[in-house]
């Protein structure tokens, strides 16, 4: 939302400030907001910045001993940032 309402027209960011405030759809609808994320590559910075935090976070599982908590560990960063939406 923040890499959005950095670019966006003013009446997308009322949208975008009416779903922050009301934590609802409330007069907006998901689409829309969708819509407004895709038009400024929103989603794809998002995902981007997940995928190099999820690289900085197996890095430093990596310095613990083999296990299999640490392989569910490394496993985690993966899943959250490839899994379908």
């Amino acid at each position: 939302m923040i890499h959005a309402l950095e670019r966006c027209t003013t009446d997308e960011r009322d949208k975008i400030e009416t779903i922050l405030h009301d934590r609802a759809f409330n007069g907006v609808t998901h689409p829309q907001i969708m819509e407004i994320l895709q038009r400024y590559g929103s989603l794809e910075a998002a995902t981007a910045r997940a995928a190099r935090y999820a690289e900085s976070a197996q890095k430093a599982i990596c310095t613990f001993p083999d296990s299999e908590i640490k392989r569910a560990l490394l496993w985690a960063p993966e899943f959250v940032v490839a899994r379908e939406k």
